[in-house]
């Protein structure tokens, strides 16, 4: 029989030290890149084959390092943003901060698009709000620790089995 989950999402603003405890991090853990799970050639998927192969030993451990903190999510409440780009500046992952001229949202809320003007494409600011792409988020709390107007929240998600 199936079961249903839902996500229930509690927000808690919290300053967080990301690199200490018992496994301690360091800065270059926070740019491992995610690696695709390797797979087979689409020309053997034939007889209800495992398509995806899995990580080796070394592929494991490289991205056990990078795979923390998932559950969190970082958003910017852009009514409380002043466009400062501090955020911008310590980011350590391109494009995992974006400045955008709008965004479209689900029912849900959750972002379905954005749109961006290019720099100098504008007789004014080119954007208006800022967006934090989760995919592209690494959790290393840089843009909270530097955000001076406390825009920056961490909600934790986690899933309550109903």
């Amino acid at each position: 029989s199936l079961s249903e989950h839902k996500v229930k999402i509690e927000e808690k603003r919290f300053g967080t030290d990301f690199t200490g405890g018992q496994f301690p991090r360091t800065q270059e853990m926070n740019v491992i890149p995610i690696q695709a799970v390797p797979v087979i050639d689409t020309k053997q998927r034939v007889d209800n084959k495992e398509v995806e192969l899995g990580y080796d030993q070394a592929s494991t451990d490289q991205a056990a390092k990078r795979c923390y903190l998932c559950h969190y999510k970082f958003e910017i409440d852009n009514r409380l943003c002043v466009l400062c780009d501090e955020c911008i500046k310590v980011k350590p992952t391109e494009g995992c901060i974006l400045p955008v001229s709008d965004l479209e949202l689900s029912d849900d809320g959750s972002v379905v698009k954005y749109k961006q003007l290019q720099k100098g494409k504008s007789d004014s600011l080119y954007y208006n709000q800022l967006w934090i792409d989760q995919d592209k988020c690494i959790r290393c709390g840089q843009c909270e620790a530097v955000c001076p107007v406390g825009a920056i929240s961490i909600q934790k998600v986690s899933f309550v089995k109903v």
